[in-house]
C-alpha cells in the first residue's frame, strides 16, 4: 500500500477550540478545506510553526475528527500551504527546514510570503518591470526628518502606508503653509491630528506605522464620492498556468481618502454599475486589471522562486488608468469569507488541491495498478475534479 500523501495548512492559532475560531476568521475555510482534502484522499491538517518538532520530524497538528478539531501527531507535510498572517524570522527558519531538509513543497514558497509582507520590496520589484513602472505611485521610504522635509515640498497631499503587512491602516497628509493635517484611517475608526513641525509628524507616523512609506497618489476615480478598487485573485490550475479565479469590487466610505476599502461583491455582478460610470472605457479598464495583475503575479513568482496563489489590489484613477495598491497571499481568502458564495469557495479549494496534486506528482512516481483511491495522486486529482 502506498503512503497517503500529506497536506499541511500553516495557520496562526488565535484561540481555543471552544471559541469556535481557533485559527481566527479563516477557521471555517480551513475546516472546509481540510475536510475536502480528506475526501480527495489526502491526510490533511492545520499546524503553526511552533507545532513542528524538528528533532522527531513530526508535527503536533490539528485534524478534523467527529466534526471538531483534535490534536494529533502527524507526519511533516509533502505539500505545505502557507496561510498564516504572520511571518517572523523564526517562522522562516521552520519553513526552510521543511523545504530543504524534509522535502516539503510549498504552494507559495517562503520567499513569496516574505516579499508580500514587505510593501517596499513589492514596490521595488514592480518598478523592475517596464509594464508596471507607470502603474506604481511615486513612493519614498521614510528615513529621518530630511527625507520627510524634502518630500513635503513636492505637493500638498500624500498617502502614507505601513511598510510591513503586520501593521494596519493608512493615512492622508495634507500640508498647509506651516502645519500638517493627518487623517489616519483604520478599518473601524478615523483619527485626525494636526502638527506644527516635521519632527512631530515623523514621530506620529512612526507610532502608528513603524516604518512608513509616503506615496503621491493621483486623483482617484470615485462613484458617488466613494473610491473604487478591485481585488483580483489568481491561482495556478492543474497544468500550472496562472488564471484569475475571481475578482472583487471594493469601495471606500464617502468621507475616506486612502485605500482602506471594504469588500462589496464579485466584480462581474457590478459590471453594469461600473459601466454606467466608466462608459466606453470599461473594456479598457478590465483589460488593464487582467494585464497588470497577471504581470505582477508572474513577476513575484519569478522573484520568490515559486508562487501559486496571490491577490492583487488595484485602484482606478480619474483618467481611468489602473494602478497597483498591493499584493497579498490572504486577501482572496478574506474576500471569500466576506461574500459567502459556497460554489466559489469550492472552486477555489478544488483549484488549490488540484495544483497540490501537480506538485506532489513532480516528485512522487504513481505506481501502476494500485486499486486504493487514497494511495495515488492521479486518483486524488480525479476525485477533486469529480467533486468540482
Amino acid at each position: 500500500m502506498s503512503e497517503q500523501p500529506s497536506f499541511g495548512i500553516v495557520a496562526s492559532l488565535r484561540g481555543s477550540v471552544e471559541s469556535g475560531a481557533p485559527f481566527g476568521i479563516l477557521t471555517t475555510y480551513f475546516r472546509d478545506l481540510v475536510e475536502h482534502a480528506m475526501q480527495c484522499g489526502w491526510e490533511a491538517y492545520v499546524f503553526s510553526p511552533r507545532d513542528v518538532l524538528r528533532q522527531r520530524r513530526v508535527i503536533w497538528g490539528w485534524k478534523r475528527k467527529n466534526g471538531t478539531w483534535k490534536r494529533a501527531f502527524v507526519p511533516t507535510p509533502q505539500i505545505g500551504y502557507l496561510r498564516s498572517n504572520t511571518f517572523t524570522p523564526a517562522d522562516k527558519k521552520v519553513f526552510l527546514w521543511l523545504r530543504d531538509e524534509v522535502g516539503t513543497q510549498f504552494i507559495n514558497q517562503p520567499e513569496v510570503e516574505e516579499i508580500v509582507f514587505d510593501y517596499w520590496r513589492l514596490i521595488q520589484i514592480g518598478l523592475s518591470h517596464p509594464t508596471l513602472i507607470g502603474r506604481i505611485p511615486d513612493s519614498i521610504l521614510l528615513r529621518g526628518d530630511l527625507s520627510l522635509t524634502e518630500t513635503m515640498k513636492l505637493d500638498s497631499h500624500y498617502l502614507v502606508r505601513p511598510r510591513f503587512a503586520l501593521r494596519q491602516g493608512a493615512a492622508e497628509i495634507t500640508r498647509f503653509e506651516d502645519t500638517f493635517h493627518v487623517r489616519y484611517e483604520y478599518k473601524n475608526s478615523i483619527i485626525d491630528e494636526d502638527f506644527n513641525s516635521v519632527v512631530q509628524l515623523r514621530d506620529s507616523l512612526h507610532v502608528h506605522f513603524g516604518d512608513a512609506i509616503i506615496q503621491h497618489l493621483p486623483k482617484l476615480f470615485r462613484v458617488e464620492n466613494c473610491i473604487i478598487g478591485i481585488r483580483s485573485f489568481w491561482q495556478r490550475d492543474r497544468s500550472g498556468r496562472w488564471k484569475e479565479n475571481f475578482s472583487i469590487l471594493r469601495v471606500s466610505q464617502p468621507s475616506n481618502h486612502t485605500d482602506q476599502l471594504a469588500t462589496v461583491g464579485l466584480l462581474e455582478r457590478y459590471l453594469p454599475f461600473l459601466s454606467r460610470s466608466l462608459k466606453s472605457q470599461m473594456e479598457a479598464v478590465r483589460y488593464q486589471i487582467i494585464n497588470i495583475s497577471r504581470t505582477f503575479v508572474e513577476l513575484i513568482d519569478q522573484r520568490g522562486h515559486g508562487a501559486s496563489e496571490l491577490s492583487v489590489d488595484l485602484l482606478i484613477t480619474r483618467e481611468k488608468q489602473v494602478i497597483l495598491a498591493g499584493v497579498s497571499t490572504l486577501g482572496g481568502m478574506y474576500a471569500l469569507k466576506k461574500i459567502q458564495i459556497p460554489e466559489l469557495r469550492h472552486k477555489v479549494m478544488s483549484t488549490t488541491l488540484n495544483y497540490a496534486t501537480t506538485l506532489y506528482e513532480q516528485t512522487h512516481v504513481t505506481p501502476i495498478g494500485v486499486s486504493e483511491v487514497n494511495s495515488t495522486p492521479t486518483q486524488i486529482h480525479q476525485t477533486a475534479l469529480d467533486a468540482s
